[in-house]
Formats: C-alpha cells, sequence, structure tokens
C-alpha cells in the first residue's frame, strides 16, 4: 500500500483514560524529527471524555510531502496528545508502508 497526496485516510482511536488537552497528527521527517508542512489534522480540544465520537473516528486527507518520503525510513506519520493535567504528552508515531517496506518509527516530536 502506498498513500498519495490527497488520499483520505481513516483513524480510529480508543481514550482509556479521559484528561483533557489539544492534539494533532503530523508527517515528520525522520533525519530531523520535524514535521513535513501543517499538521493534518488538529484537536484544539481532545480526550475529554471517552465517547467523543469526533475524537474516536475521523479521517484526514494525506499531504504532499514531495520527495521527501519516498525513500522508505524518512517520513513517519506522528499522534501527538498535549494534556495539562499530565506533566508528560502522549505521542503515537506510527510508520507506513511503501512500497511493501514500513517506514518508522523514529525519536517523538516535541512541539515548541
Amino acid at each position: 500500500m502506498k498513500f498519495r497526496p490527497g488520499a483520505q485516510l481513516a483513524i480510529e482511536y480508543m481514550i482509556k483514560t479521559p484528561h483533557p488537552g489539544y492534539a494533532n497528527l503530523s508527517v515528520v521527517d525522520t533525519k530531523t524529527n520535524k514535521p513535513i508542512g501543517a499538521p493534518l489534522k488538529v484537536f484544539s480540544k481532545f480526550g475529554e471524555t471517552v465517547d467523543n465520537a469526533d475524537e474516536l473516528d475521523w479521517s484526514f486527507n494525506m499531504s504532499d510531502t514531495g520527495r521527501k518520503c519516498s525513500t522508505p525510513g524518512n517520513c513517519v506519520l506522528q499522534f501527538w496528545w498535549r494534556s495539562d493535567e499530565y506533566v508528560e504528552p502522549s505521542r503515537g508515531v506510527r510508520g507506513w508502508p511503501t512500497n511493501n517496506t514500513v517506514i518508522g518509527p523514529t525519536r517523538p516530536l516535541h512541539p515548541a
């Protein structure tokens, strides 16, 4: 499976321990540990309950990363969730398959 720019991808997320915060999903360059372009999805409020359908089942459109992600291992999808109720942010880094090779994971991105 290869993701193409503009492809719509579905996400299902489970919140076991609700704690309010904010979150985003980004494509991250594994060499620089920096996002490529704007976030794919942004939640100004996230994780307040375990049953908010908008947070648990959503989709996004894959961005055009140019040639940066054409080599396996160069990019990952990173979901970042920050709550002021907890000291540490929650991070989920997942690679995705390209040319039958899984890309990622990498160190988590720490937003400024």
